[in-house]
């Protein structure tokens, strides 16, 4: 059975495959309306659109049938057809407007969710096919607004597409969805008012309410850069889409976007780095594909842009350089006026001169193989290079036209994915693809001591972050399969795990007082995950509202329990 959004009208349906129109405007008298034969078996499941006037359901016998009931003494019957095959439909949701109707037939290898347009006066197109499920699907429901369709299974996920412009594209592989992980096997599903929240019920582990659920934009390239200021009070995202976006970190709550899109040429993001200062950031671009005719040059993009107003920034200069080449990594020397930027290639370290950020201009290059990372130590002229086949490298640029090499590549050093260093320079992290974390003691730079390597990855670290005074440092999988974790580097040469994340994140970085962090999700959002007992504890008292009753606790067999949320 199911209710029309207003309550007014009830549709019920029979193990003989009737189905029931009720008029519940008065619910404590509700009256019939009409009753008809929907098919010869009986009904599995039914959809009800938020007017009441569009009743859709599937039978026993493997029917789909939508009726327009507007008047209830002539009801308008219109078989979904065009489908071939064995089918058995276990599932059914109808969009509110009544126009889009899901089914998922649990005949077909794969479990494909189908949707279909529903004209005015109820006549189905074909159905087409938005995926294949490698599990049985339980349940379907269609937010508020008709934009999301969310789709259970029995291995404990729920999908969640966003259908708002399907039926003006022609391909419908990119459609962009996000997947929320379950602890048990999903059996029911409902979205909450204004589609912020969805309630998710499972066989064994109870309910969850998903709040607020990330907003979603459909956009399906991932993020490769996240960076924040020196005082952690600004981020910004760069993703492969060609956007960056800036967002602001208050000391407490989640962080917020801050203005419009940032772009560079055009170009997929591959890198992003702030000035100390804060009133500049530069974004480095992959190179243009070879094929783009309509591009004169194959060379990747820096561009530099003011935000000392975040909510409106501007665009100052760009500059190009490594030709055919990504660039992978970018850094600001600690007076602003110098930039480097690292790529794929063989002469891959590049030293810009930024004093006058409206013209860019390359200094020189520097023979470094395959730069992946880049951090200066400190308030110094070296910078820490890692590299993708040559180890761990410093370099001094206190001359920009002539940078020399301190030394050897550093001892025990791996071929870095990424790297960070503390405020002072002192101590140096870099995340390998070998699935480990190395630490250096850089007080003395000419003899860098090393310290534990730190284990626990399933594949390449592609970010490490350490906070100012190097007493805590995040490290991630990016966006690869594999945990995130938070150390606690009080004893150095005793480094202990503080929380670990399973799964697929994003990208991280700490929070303002590391006693947490920030990772990129799916839906290009940033998550806020705190380690802090208080903070927990005030936002699940939140969620809970207030502590039991005397009589609540009778009810549930509790005693003596005190009092947790005040």
């Amino acid at each position: 059975m199911e209710f029309s959004a207003d309550g007014s009208r009830l549709v019920t349906g029979d193990a003989k495959g009737r189905l029931a129109l009720w008029d519940t405007k008065a619910p404590r008298r509700p009256r019939l309306l009409r009753t008809w034969q929907a098919g010869n078996d009986h009904i599995v499941d039914l959809a009800v659109s938020h007017s009441g006037d569009t009743v859709a359901a599937v039978e026993g016998d493997a029917d789909a049938t939508v009726w327009k009931v507007t008047d209830p003494e002539h009801v308008q019957q219109h078989t979904v057809t065009g489908l071939t095959g064995r089918n058995d439909f276990k599932s059914v949701a109808l969009s509110p407007d009544g126009h889009v109707l899901a089914l998922v037939n649990a005949a077909v290898s794969g479990h494909p969710v189908l949707l279909t347009h529903i004209a005015q006066d109820g006549t189905p197109d074909t159905p087409r096919q938005l995926y294949s499920s490698a599990s049985t699907v339980t349940d379907l429901a269609f937010s508020p607004d008709g934009a999301a369709l969310a789709v259970g299974d029995i291995d404990a996920h729920v999908t969640v597409w966003n259908v708002q412009d399907l039926w003006t594209r022609d391909d419908w592989t990119s459609a962009w969805h996000m997947t929320l992980e379950q602890p048990d096997h999903v059996v029911g599903l409902g979205f909450g008012p204004g589609g912020t929240a969805l309630a998710v019920g499972t066989r064994t582990s109870g309910s969850r309410l998903w709040h607020p659920l990330p907003p979603l934009t459909g956009r399906t390239k991932p993020i490769h850069a996240l960076k924040t200021t020196p005082d952690r009070t600004l981020a910004i995202s760069a993703s492969q889409d060609g956007t960056a976006h800036l967002w602001r970190l208050p000391s407490a709550g989640a962080p917020h976007p801050v203005g419009p899109a940032l772009r560079c040429d055009g170009l997929p993001l591959r890198g992003a780095a702030f000035s100390p200062d804060k009133r500049t950031v530069a974004l480095t671009t992959l190179a243009p594909d070879n094929s783009d005719l309509s591009r004169s040059s194959t060379w990747a993009v820096v561009c530099l842009w003011d935000i000392s107003h975040p909510d409106d920034p501007k665009e100052l200069g760009q500059g190009h350089a490594h030709a055919e080449n990504h660039i992978n990594a970018a850094a600001f020397s600690p007076d602003g006026r110098t930039l480097l930027t690292g790529g794929n290639g063989n002469n891959a370290l590049v030293i810009w001169d930024v004093s006058d950020p409206h013209n860019p201009n390359p200094h020189t290059t520097a023979p470094v193989p395959g730069v992946a990372s880049l951090a200066f130590l400190g308030r110094t002229t070296t910078v820490a290079v890692g590299t993708t086949a040559a180890g761990v490298q410093l370099w001094n640029i206190e001359a920009p036209h002539a940078p020399h090499r301190l030394r050897r590549p550093l001892p025990k050093a791996p071929n870095a994915a990424s790297l960070t260093a503390t405020a002072d320079g002192r101590l140096l992290a870099a995340g390998s693809h070998d699935q480990r974390v190395y630490l250096w003691d850089l007080t003395n730079p000419s003899d860098p001591l090393p310290l534990p390597a730190l284990d626990g990855h399933k594949g390449t670290v592609r970010q490490v972050d350490l906070d100012p005074l190097g007493k805590h440092l995040l490290t991630t999988n990016g966006n690869r399969p594999g945990p995130t974790r938070l150390w606690d580097l009080s004893d150095r040469r005793n480094p202990r795990p503080v929380a670990v994340v399973e799964g697929t994140t994003g990208i991280g970085v700490l929070n303002r007082d590391a006693n947490g962090f920030l990772v990129t999700t799916s839906d290009h959002s940033l998550r806020d995950w705190t380690t802090d007992t208080s903070t927990t504890v005030a936002m699940l008292c939140r969620q809970a509202g207030s502590p039991l009753t005397e009589e609540e606790q009778r009810l549930y067999g509790t005693k003596n329990i005190g009092t947790t949320c005040h």
